[in-house]
């Protein structure tokens, strides 16, 4: 029962800040792409390519959470994948003492700060714990196929 409360919370938290996330950067694609430059992880060719990506990764599992039912691990799994690329760009930028901003949730002026990175931490650990929890739940796709075996 808790397991089911735990999959609602993370999947509602998790779409709604890849949602807002996304819907924040579509107001200004540039600012992001100068971001993803300011990064340097890239060549500055590649930042608008890169900006685009991100974006349909963000509506992309934004979709998956909302459908939900038995693409709901899946969600869960790029949700991880991407907060974890985030993470460890982050990373590289507070390792190299770079001043450049974020931009995660929208375009600003605030520059990538260790606060980011435990935030990304967090809602990793947010997106581990829906995954676990939807993967328990006796209708997931991963518990059926355990039992068929």
């Amino acid at each position: 029962m808790i397991s089911e409360y735990l999959t609602t919370f993370t999947r509602i938290l998790l779409g709604i800040l890849f949602a807002y996330s996304f819907t924040r950067k579509m107001t200004d694609v540039s600012s992001f792409a100068k971001s993803i430059s300011g990064f340097g992880l890239f060549p500055k060719k590649f930042s608008m390519f890169l900006s685009i990506w991100v974006l349909v990764a963000e509506l992309t599992i934004t979709i998956l959470f909302v459908v939900g039912n038995f693409i709901l691990n899946l969600a869960f799994l790029l949700a991880i994948i991407l907060l974890a690329v985030f993470s460890f760009a982050l990373f590289l930028v507070i390792k190299q003492k770079k001043i450049v901003a974020c931009n995660c949730f929208g375009a600003n002026d605030k520059p990538v700060t260790s606060f980011d990175l435990v935030r990304n931490i967090g809602f990793i650990l947010c997106a581990l714990t829906g995954f676990f929890t939807a993967t328990l739940k006796d209708n997931s796709p991963v518990v059926q196929k355990l039992r068929v075996q």
